[in-house]
């Protein structure tokens, strides 16, 4: 495990926990997601049935709910560039798989490259969450 990551996932799970306290959703929400970034990046060392791509695929899925209903633009293009190159990373591990699954989340992941607004953004999310779902079903 990348114990340099021991801090910041500290850090989150502080923050998560003051979130929760205060009743702060939105906030409590990007806490939770960053944990899985944070634990996934943590464990990316190690051999994984389902490769830590598909799990940072699933955060970013969410990310692009999280911030959709916040409104912030920005932060979902700097999301939409991350997920675009993990998905690049993975892509070809997922093409020698099933290259069926890979053409159908090429056409997801170009929807997010070319949206627009945080609502284009949210109508978004729950396909992507759901794409991420049938890749994790590639490999198990």
């Amino acid at each position: 495990i990348k114990t340099d990551l021991n801090p910041q996932l500290k850090a989150t799970i502080a923050d998560l926990s003051r979130s929760i306290t205060t009743k702060n959703q939105s906030n409590s929400l990007r806490k939770a997601n960053q944990v899985t970034r944070i634990a996934a990046n943590m464990t990316e060392e190690f051999q994984h049935k389902v490769p830590v791509q598909v799990t940072l695929l699933d955060y970013y899925g969410r990310e692009f709910e999280i911030w959709s209903a916040d409104g912030n633009a920005g932060q979902l293009k700097t999301t939409s560039a991350e997920f675009n190159q993990t998905w690049q990373a993975l892509r070809p591990t997922v093409l020698a798989r099933n290259s069926n699954e890979a053409k159908t989340f090429d056409a997801i992941v170009a929807q997010t490259q070319t949206a627009k607004s945080p609502a284009d953004y949210g109508r978004l999310a729950t396909p992507v969450l759901n794409a991420v779902d049938n890749l994790e079903k590639v490999f198990n």
